[in-house]
C-alpha cells in the first residue's frame, strides 16, 4: 500500500468516510485486529490488553528469578508461579525471561515493527 502523507492525514480525520477495502488494507499493513481500527479504544478494550501485558511482564520476572536463584526452594517456588501463570494465560508458556543487561537482540527477535519498511515521505512534514 503506497499512501502519501496528505492522504493518511485525511484518512485519520474522524469525519472521513473510509471504504471497507481501505480499512482492511490498513489492517493488513498494521497487522492488528480489525476491531482495533473500527472501534474507539475504551476501558473495555484497553483493560484486557493491559492485563495481558502485565501478565507477560510478571512471567518474565518470575522466569528471571527462577533462572538466577541459587536456592533450590526459590527455584521451585518460581516454577510453581510459572505453572500457575500458564494456567491463567497459556500463551505465557512461550515467554522468556528478561534479557540480561547489555544483551542485544537478533533481528529475528525484533518483531514486525523492525521488519516494516517506510518510504521517506512518512518522515517529511509538509506543514498542513
Amino acid at each position: 500500500m503506497n499512501v502519501g502523507i496528505e492522504q493518511v492525514r485525511q484518512q485519520e480525520r474522524e469525519t472521513t468516510d473510509l471504504p471497507l477495502s481501505m480499512i482492511y488494507a490498513w489492517q493488513k499493513v498494521l497487522d492488528v485486529p480489525i476491531n482495533e481500527l473500527l472501534v474507539e479504544a475504551t476501558d473495555a478494550l484497553v483493560s484486557p490488553i493491559l492485563e495481558r501485558s502485565q501478565l507477560v511482564r510478571l512471567m518474565k520476572t518470575v522466569l528471571a528469578i527462577r533462572q538466577q536463584a541459587r536456592q533450590q526452594s526459590i527455584r521451585r517456588m518460581a516454577q510453581t508461579m510459572c505453572d500457575q501463570l500458564v494456567e491463567i494465560m497459556p500463551e505465557l508458556a512461550h515467554i522468556g525471561p528478561w534479557h540480561a543487561v547489555g544483551k542485544r537482540r537478533r533481528l529475528s527477535e525484533l518483531g514486525m515493527a523492525a521488519q516494516r519498511h517506510l518510504t521517506e515521505d512518512v518522515f517529511l512534514d509538509r506543514g498542513d
